[in-house]
């Protein structure tokens, strides 16, 4: 098994934990599925977050909505 930097070192202690090699092979499948998991659950997160134009439009509405809501107040009546 040769040292990769991508590993993480609880990857590293399992590995070295394992007393056969099956029980190795088992680890690093495993370890491979939640990888793909991980980076699949990150995509499609990135995937759907709002873009640049939706935040810069839902900020506009938020500022006409405050324009709209918000109470002018009245001039005292005077003589």
């Amino acid at each position: 098994m040769t040292k990769n930097k991508s590993n993480s070192p609880w990857l590293e202690d399992q590995l070295a934990a394992a007393k056969t090699p099956a029980e190795r092979e088992e680890i690093l499948r495993q370890w491979g599925e939640e990888k793909l998991n991980r980076a699949a659950a990150k995509e499609e997160a990135r995937l759907n977050a709002p873009s640049m134009i939706d935040k810069l439009r839902a900020g506009v509405a938020k500022i006409k909505k405050k324009a709209v809501t918000k109470k002018i107040p009245s001039k005292g009546k005077t003589r």
